[in-house]
């Protein structure tokens, strides 16, 4: 079960230390400074109003074990270490057809670890200089493949 915890919760992120940033008239050093400075670069502001899910439980074909199994040969986990695929294959699938059926998604597969990445031009110390690259819940990545592998299928069936 540890296992399982460590894989829905935030990915590891990788560490490229960043010395100093500046955001116009700002300087710093200092560790949290520079995520904030950061978060305020990669942000972008926006309201969504909640919306009613009229999904129709009829018209959504169950995520079944043969998908869970096909999206994890293609989505390996990195860095995570070996999993007990075959017993979380029905565990995934419950929760997966929950969130279908539901039309929600859990909230901890929500949460992205975002890695500035330096884009190789432009000052070290300047955050536009940075690419934000998020690195999603492995989890998460396999309900995402399972999806887009249904929707890819439904373009080609439909010829879209």
């Amino acid at each position: 079960m540890e296992i399982f915890k460590e894989l829905i919760g935030r990915p590891k992120p990788k560490n490229e230390k960043i010395h100093e940033l500046e955001l116009g008239t700002v300087k710093t050093s200092e560790s949290s400074e520079i995520a904030n400075l950061f978060a305020e670069t990669f942000t972008i502001p926006h309201v969504m109003k909640p919306t009613e899910h009229e999904l129709c439980p009829g018209n959504i074909t169950q995520i079944t074990e043969l998908e869970v199994e096909l999206a994890f040969k293609k989505t390996k986990p990195c860095n995570q270490p070996e999993l007990p695929f075959q017993k979380l294959k029905p565990l995934l699938c419950s929760i997966y057809n929950s969130c279908l059926n539901t039309g929600t998604f859990l909230q901890i597969f929500k949460h992205a670890v975002i890695n500035p990445v330096y884009k190789g031009k432009g000052s070290r110390s300047e955050p536009l200089s940075y690419r934000p690259i998020s690195t999603l819940p492995f989890f998460a990545k396999l309900f995402e493949e399972i999806i887009a592998r249904r929707i890819s299928e439904e373009s080609r069936i439909s010829s879209l």
